[in-house]
């Protein structure tokens, strides 16, 4: 049964994960998704760790013993049964000496879910899998990494602003970079010469005039027409305008798995006519205008497009704030 306790020990576990989460260090590197493990009974949290992708040892083998027989093993994401890049977690958790252990979410991976579970319940162990929105928490820390298993490329999100047109019942779309969002992005994709404020993420660079260098943290990307820049990597065009499909697969073929959109109209619009935008975080002033969230419209110089907002969910924590999928009218 998964209880109030469970609930209150796997949101924590969530939000370890959550806060660990980081663009990567190197290009290149194996992908692989993050996750949290807390060691607790009902005297309380007793130890916790976070694996990330490329960490020698999953999280269970971080842990210590536990002190106290009736203690809960809590894992945001179904431990691994198979061997891997490392030996299976299932053998890390039996050898922990816990009796029970509550999952936050199965793995992604279809031909992994579910072994994880049932190679446990064969060694003895209690598993009890979350629901409601513990479950919700945990599969979004892997957003990112189920759409790489799903499809190969990297997601791709905008940052904007809400805010009311006089005289219509519709709301104008900006951009600010300066809006909080749920998740870090592991890279900010923008044209030659725009400074992006997110300077934790990789900058991922379109040049069409040949002068910008590749900078430690920067992605440089330029078509076969300019003379190529030393470390650049060629940028896919397709009957003039970039690819962004074939750009974003290869991102995430150097383990860039979400990339935000900064300050381009031009990029934002063949975006949603391409249905590559997954999603925008965006804030508004006032809670009455949530009556109309879902029409809005974006302007561009003399030129506006109009804009839906479907499946918008609120921020947790982020008065103001909220996370939607957008789509031309």
């Amino acid at each position: 049964m998964f209880s109030d306790q469970d609930r209150e020990y796997l949101n924590a576990a969530c939000k370890l994960a959550e806060a660990a989460r980081k663009p990567p260090k190197k290009l290149g590197e194996a992908i692989e998704p993050y996750w949290a493990a807390v060691l607790a009974s009902p005297a309380g949290m007793q130890a916790s760790a976070v694996f990330q992708p490329g960490d020698p040892e999953d999280a269970v083998k971080k842990l210590p013993p536990p002190t106290a027989a009736d203690t809960t093993l809590y894992l945001t994401l179904e431990p691994k049964a198979g061997f891997d890049r490392m030996p299976p977690t299932t053998e890390s958790i039996r050898r922990l000496g816990v009796q029970r252990v509550v999952i936050g979410t199965l793995d992604p991976a279809q031909r992994l879910r579910g072994e994880g579970v049932s190679t446990l319940e064969r060694m003895g162990i209690e598993v009890v899998q979350s629901n409601g929105e513990e479950a919700r928490l945990s599969q979004d820390l892997l957003a990112d990494y189920s759409k790489w298993l799903q499809k190969g490329f990297a997601v791709l999100r905008a940052r904007v602003e809400l805010n009311e047109i006089p005289n219509e019942e519709i709301l104008d779309l900006k951009f600010n970079d300066k809006i909080p969002i749920q998740m870090p992005v592991d890279a900010v994709l923008c044209r030659a010469g725009v400074r992006p404020k997110n300077k934790d993420a990789w900058r991922v660079v379109l040049d069409f005039e040949g002068w910008e260098r590749a900078a430690p943290q920067a992605i440089l990307y330029q078509p076969e027409e300019v003379t190529q820049a030393p470390g650049a990597r060629r940028l896919p065009m397709q009957n003039g305008a970039v690819n962004l499909g074939a750009l974003l697969r290869d991102l995430a073929s150097l383990g860039i798995l979400s990339v935000e959109l900064c300050q381009d109209p031009e990029l934002f619009r063949q975006a949603l006519s391409t249905g590559l935008l997954d999603s925008v975080f965006a804030s508004f002033a006032d809670t009455h205008m949530l009556a109309r969230i879902g029409h809005v419209r974006l302007i561009q110089g003399d030129e506006t497009v109009d804009l839906r907002l479907d499946g918008a969910r609120l921020m947790d924590g982020q008065k103001g704030c909220l996370e939607a999928r957008v789509t031309l009218c």
